[in-house]
């Protein structure tokens, strides 16, 4: 089970967190996920992990359906503008 949270944690740091840190160049301030702490060997601490990792990776979907939803409205603007022309 803490492989999962270690997988999680991998997955934040090379892809959400990207994401969040090329975004700032672009003038959108999101803040960083932080990582989860990684549990101890006991069932709470593993539990409890575990649920900070599924909240963290639903914060990481809502950020990916928000980009992708924002580059639909880019897209089908940009694609007006240019039959406007």
């Amino acid at each position: 089970m803490i492989k999962r949270i270690e997988n999680v944690n991998n997955f934040l740091n090379s892809v959400i967190n990207q994401i969040i840190n090329e975004l700032r160049k672009e003038g959108i301030h999101l803040h960083s996920i932080e990582l989860v702490n990684l549990p101890t060997q006991d069932v709470v601490s593993i539990a409890r992990g575990l649920k900070d990792a599924l909240y963290k990776i639903d914060m990481s979907i809502g950020i990916l359906e928000g980009l992708i939803d924002a580059s639909k409205t880019w897209m089908a603007s940009d694609l007006r503008s240019i039959k406007e022309e």
